[in-house]
């Protein structure tokens, strides 16, 4: 299972609610289905077998996470279905997941340093665009262009 919203966690804050690790990996999987507005849905076992822990383990962790009142669980039994796990407004707040992130736009704040041409350009003066983008344009690199600016700024 692929968690996408991992990297955007308030680990410091859930962490002094009194948080345990598995219970952090739950809510991190939780969030991840709501975010593409999906229900988490599942048994104990399964969802065990995806973090690596046993099913009385998930058991134990999902209720404590209901106790802190930072996740809702709609139960599945008299349909014959597995239950629903979806995360509180309390959780949704923690995490800041109020608007939708875009994960394939890349801008000049992306981690590693990741950015398009085109974001990189924008952030130039407007005096040293044009020398940037036909630059760019003769297959150089981003960092090579930033190393002739700045010996041209002097």
């Amino acid at each position: 299972m692929y968690i996408k919203y991992l990297k955007y966690a308030v680990v410091d804050s859930l962490v002094q609610l009194g948080v345990s690790p598995s219970q952090l990996l739950l809510a991190n999987i939780i969030i991840s289905f709501s975010h593409d507005r999906k229900p988490l849905i599942g048994g104990y076992s399964t969802l065990g077998k995806l973090i690596n822990v046993s099913g009385k383990t998930v058991q134990r962790d999902i209720k404590q996470l209901q106790e802190l009142k930072l996740i809702t669980v709609k139960s599945g039994r008299h349909q014959r279905n597995a239950n629903q796990y979806m995360p509180s407004k309390k959780l949704k707040a923690l995490y800041g997941q109020k608007v939708r992130i875009n994960m394939d736009k890349k801008s000049a704040n992306t981690p590693k340093g990741y950015y398009s041409k085109e974001d990189y350009l924008k952030s130039l003066p407007h005096k040293e665009r044009d020398m940037a983008a036909f630059q760019l344009q003769m297959n150089k690199t981003i960092p090579e262009v930033q190393d002739m600016l700045k010996k041209l700024r002097g």
